[in-house]
């Protein structure tokens, strides 16, 4: 019945995740990252978590980002200092948080609103890929 369906499609998409993982394991970095200056890039890995999940996924996108040449902070939004690590330190900042009906989570709203407000005008910024 139903259940079966949802069951097959679920077994489904984790073939196709597990597929495209080893596709990707496999692919051969041809040479390092670098950024503008042509040092390895320096990326901070922004997350908030109410489970650890995204703390997980948090984790594996900071480890390609080493993987792949870059030197990474993976900081939590209630610990992060923003102006150390994302306007001086950073080349690039890669943010995740859960969803709530449809709404990012309130831990990285404050975040973007309170830590990053002072530095809106920042030229500083304007270098910064996210």
């Amino acid at each position: 019945g139903r259940m079966a369906l949802v069951a097959r499609l679920v077994v489904a998409l984790c073939a196709t995740a597990l597929v495209l993982t080893v596709q990707a394991v496999e692919a051969p970095i041809h040479e390092p990252a670098q950024s503008i200056l042509g040092t390895p890039p320096r990326i901070v890995v922004a997350f908030s978590t109410q489970t650890n999940h995204t703390l997980q996924l948090a984790g594996c996108v900071a480890d390609g980002a080493v993987k792949g040449g870059a030197h990474v902070r993976l900081r939590n939004v209630q610990d992060i200092n923003f102006y150390e690590d994302v306007v001086v330190w950073a080349d690039a900042v890669i943010v995740g948080c859960p969803v709530h009906y449809g709404n990012p989570d309130y831990r990285m709203l404050q975040w973007i609103e309170d830590d990053w407000s002072p530095y809106w005008q920042d030229v500083r910024l304007s270098s910064k890929k996210g």
